[in-house]
């Protein structure tokens, strides 16, 4: 799934003024976000940037139960 969230350290305005310059075919190379983990490498170790997305729970379906449970993980 393709997503859009806001996230605050992106949000700044020079962020965005930068990123608009950026030719669109340097954006999503190979299905990623190259750009930006090129210049995280200067910062931050590899094994951080290259390793494999992780799993954030959903705080909401532990209220959740049954069949209505099972529908929403069928989603």
């Amino acid at each position: 799934a393709w997503g859009l969230e806001a996230r605050t350290p992106f949000l700044d305005y020079r962020l965005v003024e930068l990123s608009a310059r950026i030719p669109g075919k340097f954006k999503l190379p190979d299905g990623g976000k190259q750009v930006l983990k090129e210049a995280a490498r200067l910062v931050i170790p590899s094994e951080v940037i290259d390793r494999k997305k992780g799993y954030f729970p959903v705080p909401g379906l532990k209220h959740l139960q049954g069949d209505t449970l099972n529908w929403v993980r069928e989603l």
